[in-house]
């Protein structure tokens, strides 16, 4: 069920956004140019994270303007309030690890902070720092959801289709 798919590690640091909506963070995170020296732009595997775009992703548009959320934003003041993040999936489950990393060094990453906002790699996002990760996989085009909501007390049954 599980497909084996090419997960992207560009990134960059806080200086070297525009701006941080999802769109701008994507296109660092598939840029072969936003890599540290020496390491690859692709690992392919079953099983990555959650990427720093999933987040901004995540909020939804009738709750937040996506396009519109700067460094300021992103970062801090849009996300950190129950107006995006709030609606998010990912809010408010305790500080979690990306897969973007960062560009300038090999032991910050970004991650996603308990109360909404980012931590900057280039704030201090050392790798070494006790965070959850959320590990993520996408199912094959023959997965299907059988039963439930995904809720904690009905978790989504799938199946498989083999013809």
């Amino acid at each position: 069920m599980v497909q084996t798919t090419t997960w992207y590690l560009g990134g960059g640091g806080k200086s070297g956004y525009t701006t941080y909506d999802p769109t701008n963070v994507y296109g660092y995170e598939t840029n072969s140019n936003a890599v540290y020296s020496g390491n690859s732009l692709t690992v392919v595997a079953n099983v990555g994270l959650v990427y720093l775009s999933d987040y901004g992703y995540s909020a939804l548009d009738s709750s937040c303007t996506r396009g519109t959320y700067v460094l300021t934003s992103l970062g801090s003041a849009g996300y950190n309030g129950p107006e995006c993040a709030g609606n998010s999936w990912m809010y408010g489950v305790g500080s979690q690890w990306t897969i973007t990393p960062t560009s300038n060094t090999y032991m910050n990453a970004w991650a996603v902070k308990m109360g909404g906002g980012c931590e900057f790699p280039d704030s201090g996002a050392s790798v070494y720092n006790g965070y959850a990760v959320r590990p993520v996989i996408y199912l094959k085009s023959k997965t299907f959801k059988v039963a439930g909501n995904g809720s904690q007390s009905n978790p989504y049954v799938v199946g498989f289709s083999t013809s």
